[in-house]
């Protein structure tokens, strides 16, 4: 053992020795040099918020050294701080007992030494970790004590400290008005001192008060200047405080997405740093926000993680608010006796606690739980007791909420309430609680409804609307935002069916317009967002875009190792899902979700934010369509379909045609009988004609229920343009048979997620297209072909050469050369893309659904991030035109990704196709389109017509019937 030579080497070598007998020799060596217990003190302060534990044990040597220092400087009043140091530690692990133990030994160290001022210092953590043992009184008591000992003393900056905590507490106890008067003296205090930290600190507690009290600005500015405090001067753990709080700000203020944007960062931030009590927390806050979006399995794993992080630190408080949450989630999924065991537990703990007001959240829980149950009196009760602590505690909004249950019932059952009803809207407006005001306003518009009161109810219904709009526009990000709205789009039925009861001309025009308002909203967004921002949005490079680009290339990395191109059939698909083992499918999780948070961050960077514009009006519209078109748009009100049929003339409108449940089982006997021709076994081949008459059959029922009643208004029409309603979206209208003929045989037919889609698409200005405009096809303009063959997929490569030869002057990509580098470096410069290739459709996540070329896939999300200038996108692949209907008729699939960036028409399969008819098809319908041109109408004029020359050679309507034309005709 080399010798020492000053007290920071004694010190230095006693933190790494390892060895008992030599670090008994360096004690008794630092017990020998006064200076090496204040180095030991300094370094365990040192430690005691990077690493706890190693604070405990530096600690520990600090009282070893003492032990073995002679008498004189071996004084009480480092043995209280080498305490302090233990509590810090103690508290930063979450372990409160032995916080209340430390400090109450810390002062009897200090009271020993005759120190009366650090006596009460040394105290400080012990008010904050008594209130997490819920022993409340004891903590008040104690924090008083201190306040005014400490300002007795001449220590105003500790005496803040403690009203701090004490502020805390009383927020713990929802006492916010109190809470707030004690962080004002402790940031008044803080202020005089000049300790902007502290003060900061402080301003996080304040607004956290404010917010509760629903002063959202006052808490926003308090927010905002202490995270640039804690930011300018590198503090990452109260930074991370400060995200977590001005997430939970914007969570109750209905922004969802920047909640959960902030509540991701300070997750990340609390793990790096090992404060598991502050990921913890934000997990809380994550899962609220996620229950507000119903997103109820992602909720739900953040409570349990939660749950789970409180449960080993003893915060009861904490885990009473992840075990409530964990109870409502439990609830929305009918899981009630597992529900009803969370919730026991929250309310167990919350009343021990004595919080009155988190106990009412459990029973207004308790009444919807009730409700569900049909035992109305328990609900009832439940709920007005839920009511009375709120409006106790003067939190009127939360007050309005409990009460919303038995005046809906009794408005309902009885006609009693009208008043109350119109109160809570008052309220929740006041409040800025969009989705009450709009519970509130729907049901004083069904009462008013049952009366008979169309005028009075139509009032109401618009008012539910345009609550609901306030709230939705708070929600950017498609998947969240459609989410949010999956238990909400009744409002907009209410009214659509109201005005068609009544029927009036103008009725039926502003139904249409309620239609629209509730249909592709976000698609439309991209849409508009497209044509004010034509340029390509990938020229600029960010670390954003680096870390997209590398994220796909893993996707296609792994969706090539989990797919194998090769088919045993002659179909022109993939599996419908990349999915293989279990590794694997983990992996393509994570990998997926990982794109989608950069995607968002690169739209973010770009701008992208659906502001939700006003919908186009339905004369615009009127005005848009040529003389010989006509609009079909479906709507379902509850399980009744309606049809508005709109030309140049007239808006009309047939309601309830029909019923969805009549529907349905010809819609799943269409889809199988489709089913069995892609199988093309022996049997297929056998009783081919058989099937074409069954099939038959099936078209025939779908036309009398769907169409029959449409005709009578469609007789002067050449083209129509059919705008699907949720499960009508996939059906093949062009294929009903009438008796005598397919529709296909009366009329061009063109598809679109809604009106005002279908007129956005046409209104790019000819300055934005890539080739001269008017009568011009694909032969003189920029056309991009590229096909991908397999072995048993040989007739691509048929496909493409022929197209080459009809189109001379294309670019054509074969095989191994089409890449998606050469996709990217041509497809923004063409007015045609033909793109003939293998397609997945991802029913489980329809944005990573895509196109394979030879060296990877093209996603339905990446095409959100580039931008195309062509006149006709054509996906001859299979089941390219299928998509997933979302909450507010929201289509999403590979022709939403090329729709938004800029192609004016697609066109695309609704199943898998056969590869001999598809090739037979292609070529006939660019034969057309270049006799045509791709003037307004000459796309779907020329699928019409390949169409039916391919109906000549195969027969079934499954090889000819697959492609629809979508976005402009």
């Amino acid at each position: 053992m080399r010798p020492v030579t000053s007290a920071r080497d004694i010190v230095g070598r006693l933190l790494e020795e390892s060895s008992d007998a030599r670090r008994e020799s360096l004690l008794l060596a630092a017990a020998r040099e006064p200076e090496c217990l204040t180095l030991l003190l300094e370094a365990a302060w040192d430690a005691a918020r990077a690493d706890p534990v190693e604070s405990l044990r530096r600690a520990d040597l600090v009282d070893a050294v003492c032990e073995r220092a002679p008498l004189g400087t071996q004084t009480a009043a480092t043995r209280a701080q080498a305490a302090r140091v233990r509590v810090r530690g103690f508290q930063a692990l979450g372990r409160y007992a032995d916080v209340v133990r430390e400090t109450q030994n810390a002062a009897r160290v200090a009271r020993e030494a005759g120190d009366p001022l650090l006596t009460a210092t040394v105290q400080i953590g012990a008010v904050d970790a008594l209130g997490r043992l819920n022993r409340v009184p004891e903590a008040f008591a104690l924090g008083n004590q201190l306040v005014e000992e400490l300002l007795s003393r001449g220590a105003p900056e500790e005496a803040a400290r403690v009203l701090v905590n004490i502020g805390i507490l009383r927020y713990r106890q929802d006492e916010y008005t109190s809470a707030l008067d004690a962080y004002r003296q402790a940031a008044a205090i803080f202020l005089e001192r000049n300790d902007t930290l502290s003060l900061a600190r402080t301003w996080l507690n304040a607004a956290i008060a404010l917010t509760s009290l629903n002063r959202i600005e006052e808490a926003i500015e308090l927010y905002e200047s202490a995270l640039d405090i804690f930011t300018g001067q590198e503090m990452p753990v109260f930074a991370a405080t400060a995200e977590t709080n001005l997430g939970f700000l914007y969570y109750v203020s209905g922004r969802y997405a920047l909640a959960l944007q902030s509540l991701d960062r300070a997750r990340l931030a609390f793990t790096q740093i090992g404060d598991n009590e502050g990921a913890a927390q934000a997990d809380t806050d994550s899962g609220d926000a996620y229950r507000s979006l119903n997103l109820l399995p992602e909720a739900l794993d953040c409570y349990e993680r939660a749950a789970a992080t409180f449960a080993q630190m003893d915060a009861d408080y904490d885990r009473a608010r992840a075990e409530f949450g964990r109870a409502a989630i439990l609830l929305a999924q009918h899981r009630d006796a597992e529900a009803f065991a969370a919730m026991e537990e929250a309310s167990s703990i919350f009343h021990r606690q004595r919080n009155a007001v988190q106990s009412a959240h459990v029973h207004l829980l308790r009444a919807h739980f009730f409700d569900r149950q049909g035992r109305a009196d328990e609900a009832d009760a439940s709920a007005f007791r839920a009511a009375r602590v709120f409006s106790r505690a003067r939190l009127s909004g939360w007050a309005a909420e409990a009460r919303w249950l038995p005046v809906a019932r009794a408005l309902a059952e009885t006609g009693a309430g009208t008043r109350r009803m119109a109160s809570l809207v008052r309220i929740a407006r006041r409040e800025g609680r969009g989705w009450l005001e709009c519970r509130a306003e729907r049901a004083l518009g069904r009462y008013f409804a049952g009366r008979s009161e169309t005028g009075r109810a139509l009032r109401h219904f618009r008012a539910s609307v345009a609550a609901l709009e306030r709230t939705r526009t708070l929600i950017a990000p498609e998947e969240l935002h459609t989410a949010y709205l999956r238990d909400k789009m009744s409002a907009y039925e209410e009214i659509v069916g109201t005005l068609l009861t009544r029927g009036r001309r103008q009725d039926i025009i502003e139904a249409l317009e309620y239609v629209e308002r509730a249909k592709s909203r976000l698609l439309l967004e991209r849409l508009l967002t497209t044509l004010e921002n034509p340029a390509s949005a990938t020229r600029r490079t960010t670390p954003a875009r680096v870390r997209l680009a590398e994220l796909r290339a893993q996707l296609s990395v792994n969706y090539h190792r989990t797919q194998d191109a090769a088919q045993s059939d002659n179909v022109r698909r993939l599996g419908g899902s990349p999915a293989g083992r279990t590794d694997e499918s983990a992996t393509l999780s994570a990998l997926e979700k990982a794109y989608e948070e950069a995607a968002h961050r690169v739209e973010q960077e770009d701008g992208a934010n659906f502001t939700l514009s006003a919908v186009v009006a339905p004369s615009a519209i009127q005005n848009a369509l040529r003389p010989d078109e006509t609009l079909v748009e479906f709507y379902l009100v509850g399980d009744a379909i309606s049809v508005f049929i709109m030309n140049r003339g007239a808006i009309r409108a047939c309601a309830r045609i029909a019923n969805w449940d009549s529907v349905a089982p010809l819609a799943r006997r269409l889809r199988y009988q489709l089913q069995k021709m892609a199988l093309r076994t022996e049997y297929t081949e056998r009783y081919s004609g058989m099937m074409q008459t069954e099939i038959r059959e099936t078209l025939g029922g779908l036309y009398s229920l769907l169409f029959a009643p449409l005709v009578p208004f469609l007789a002067d029409s050449e083209a129509l343009v059919v705008v699907p309603h949720g499960p009508l979206h996939g059906l093949p209208f062009h294929l009903f048979q009438d008796g005598e003929a397919f529709l296909l045989d009366r009329w061009e037919f063109l598809y679109a997620p809604s009106a005002a889609v279908w007129y956005t698409t046409g209104r790019r200005s000819a300055s934005d297209a890539p080739a001269e405009k008017g009568n011009v096809g694909p032969a003189s303009a920029l056309t991009l072909l590229m096909g991908l063959p397999s072995p048993t997929l040989t007739r691509i490569t048929e496909e493409i050469t022929e197209l080459k030869e009809l189109l001379p002057d294309a670019t054509a990509y074969l095989g191994d050369e089409a890449t998606l580098e050469n996709f990217h470096r041509q497809a923004g410069h063409c007015s045609v893309l033909h793109l003939a290739t293998h397609a997945m459709f991802r029913a489980d996540n329809p944005l990573f659904s895509g196109l394979q070329f030879a060296n990877g896939w093209l996603l339905a999300r990446d095409l959100y991030q580039i931008r195309l200038r062509c006149d006709l996108a054509t996906l001859s692949a299979c089941r390219t035109g299928v998509g997933q209907v979302d909450a507010g008729d929201e289509l999403f699939g590979i022709p939403r990704g090329f729709l938004s960036a800029g192609a004016r028409s697609v066109a695309a399969s609704l199943w898998p196709v056969d590869d001999a008819a598809t090739t037979y098809l292609m070529t006939r319908f660019y034969r057309h389109l270049n006799r045509s041109g791709l003037n307004r109408s000459g796309k779907a004029a020329a699928l019409r017509a390949a169409q039916r020359e391919t109906r000549e050679a195969y027969p079934h309507p499954y090889y000819w019937g697959a492609f629809i034309l979508m976005g402009e005709r």
